[in-house]
């Protein structure tokens, strides 16, 4: 069972529904063409999906997993999404990755991990 996250297409940035926070945590990607692992540094996260640095982004449209593991909670969630958009140019090269589904047991996990980002970045402002 899963739970959908999808709702529109387009512009992401103009029309993100769900607060972005910032966070600096090392994850595990694997996309279809390649089963193997890779190691990826997480930029930011939401309910709805994340930005990824990688010197190598995958096109647009590509099936990836997510392996993140919850320094807090010491769990690790699978995200199943799709990349949104790269960029390639520039400081932060990567990709961003708009989430699928998401097992209801990890979306749980995924929203307390949300909340104590929520409750750091209101301690930083």
């Amino acid at each position: 069972m899963s739970e959908d996250l999808i709702r529109g297409d387009g512009d992401w940035s103009d029309r993100r529904e769900h607060p972005r926070f910032d966070t600096r945590v090392q994850c595990s990607l694997r996309d279809a063409a390649d089963p193997s692992l890779s190691a990826v540094m997480m930029r930011n996260l939401s309910l709805g999906g994340c930005f990824v640095l990688t010197p190598d982004p995958l096109p647009e449209s590509s099936a990836v997993l997510l392996h993140l593991t919850l320094p807090e909670l010491e769990r690790t969630v699978i995200l199943a999404g799709l990349v949104a958009w790269q960029k390639l140019g520039g400081d932060g090269v990567g990709m961003g990755i708009r989430f699928t589904t998401v097992d209801p047991t990890d979306l749980e996990l995924l929203r307390l991990y949300l909340a104590e980002l929520a409750k750091e970045a209101d301690l930083d402002a």
